[in-house]
């Protein structure tokens, strides 16, 4: 994650980008834009808000050559010549211009930027941002006109967030440079980060661990609830975050024999982890640090909803992953005929 609290804006360039299938063209503006200090304190706002939360980590790369991938390369001259940065957004315009061929693409504005005083792991650095504008709000503004004020219509761009962007840091040249990278509006996976941008994940600890808890959460769903049920299914996951919780370094052999009493369940565990790799094109690794940072976002998304036939859903807490084993008690009543849940609490919220 980065600190932008002290980020600087120094340049920005905005150009306009069309779908070429339908022949929209490109604009091109001849300088860079001149912001004054209340708008600059706006865009960086709305550039680098989105980044902030971000934990994956992205590269540059080429199966040549790096400096064959185009953004990389325009990237480099201008952070070794902050005066060619017209220049390269220019190139970085057409780029994006030619990977814009999918009818879905939509037109924007594209915003090439340049900052500095970013924080990275305790060190400032300087960054080039590359974002798109695809989406209009309709704001209302007021105007006096002799003795009324008009009311309008308008159509802008909203402030809240950036709809594609990437934020390229000035470290690690030679391995791509490390950057992050946004995509709101996620229509054509690919478009962005692979046809563009040209980037591919670094595989460090925020990686892995994410990729382990997708592999989990993908494993009780498909595997775990059709075999048990939908309390089994939360049950495990809670398991499996209270391993990663307790865990320094997640051990693969380990969490599955820590998990699982059921023999059958850990030979369903390792032909997944198989075909969960193959589908993804990823290499779960056996052994890995545990990505605290990411631990704590990915717990949010977890699925912890049991609903059922009559009309009751039961929300569980994963903030706390050892409530379905103490508060929840599920059963059979042959008087009735039917499935229940027991649930435990001291006093009502």
């Amino acid at each position: 994650m980065i600190d932008v609290s002290a980020a600087i804006l120094n340049q920005l360039v905005i150009h306009r980008v069309g779908n070429q299938s339908k022949d929209e063209g490109f604009f091109i503006s001849n300088d860079m834009a001149i912001i004054d200090q209340p708008l600059s304190e706006l865009l960086l706002d709305y550039f680098l808000n989105s980044f902030t939360q971000a934990t994956e980590t992205y590269q540059f790369v080429h199966n040549v050559d790096i400096n064959m991938n185009v953004v990389y390369h325009s990237a480099k001259h201008a952070f070794e010549d902050p005066a060619t940065a017209h220049e390269q957004s220019t190139n970085i315009l057409r780029h994006l211009y030619d990977q814009s061929r999918h009818p879905h693409i939509k037109a924007g504005d594209l915003f090439v930027a340049t900052f500095d005083n970013i924080l990275l792991h305790d060190e400032l650095v300087s960054a080039i941002g590359i974002f798109k504008s695809e989406n209009k709000d309709s704001f209302i503004t007021l105007k006096e006109n002799d003795n009324r004020i008009m009311i309008n219509k308008e159509m802008g761009i909203g402030t809240r967030r950036i709809d594609k962007g990437c934020l390229i840091l000035e470290t690690d040249m030679a391995e791509g440079y490390r950057l992050f990278s946004i995509d709101h509006n996620n229509y054509d996976a690919d478009y962005w980060m692979r046809q563009f941008l040209g980037i591919d994940y670094i595989k460090d600890d925020n990686f892995d661990t994410k990729a382990y808890l997708d592999f989990c959460k993908s494993f009780s769903e498909e595997v775990v609830k059709e075999k048990l049920d939908k309390k089994g299914q939360i049950d495990f996951l809670n398991q499996s975050v209270r391993y990663l919780e307790e865990s320094e370094t997640v051990d693969v052999e380990e969490f599955k024999n820590t998990i699982f009493g059921d023999e059958e369940l850990k030979e369903d565990f390792d032909a997944y982890k198989k075909s969960f790799e193959a589908n993804n094109n990823l290499e779960i690794k056996e052994k890995f640090e545990v990505s605290s940072v990411v631990l704590k976002k990915q717990k949010k998304k977890l699925q912890s909803l049991i609903q059922l036939d009559t009309g009751i859903k039961i929300k569980l807490d994963f903030q706390n992953t050892e409530s379905v084993d103490r508060f929840i008690h599920k059963g059979y009543d042959m008087e009735r005929g039917m499935q229940f849940y027991k649930v435990y609490f001291n006093t009502e919220k």
